[in-house]
């Protein structure tokens, strides 16, 4: 069976994300990489056939970078679909969602 997980990459400068492409890869998990960055990322992910996608972490400051995941098209997709957020992307959802991650003291 041809497992594939779909990457949206939050990188900065569109740093692949290797770590992740590789431990994928150990769980034999093929990966389909596409960029924040491209106007039309939702459209790709309906169309892709693929169900499950990871948004990655970034660098960037999720207060002061301009928005880029864009929450309510995502809801609009068929409930099939499943994300895992991680790190940045996840803290740019909440923000969206009013609610404010909270740091480690």
């Amino acid at each position: 069976m041809n497992k594939i997980i779909g990457i949206v990459n939050c990188n900065k400068d569109n740093k692949i994300p290797n770590d992740l492409i590789q431990v994928l890869s150990h769980l034999d998990f093929n990966s389909f990489l596409i960029s924040i960055d491209q106007d039309n990322y939702v459209e790709t992910i309906k169309n892709s056939g693929i169900k499950y996608w990871i948004f990655t972490g970034s660098e960037l400051n999720p207060k002061k970078t301009p928005q880029s995941i864009n929450l309510s098209e995502l809801k609009k997709l068929d409930k099939s679909f499943k994300f895992l957020m991680i790190c940045y992307s996840m803290q740019k959802i909440l923000i969206q969602l009013g609610l404010e991650p909270l740091k480690k003291k």
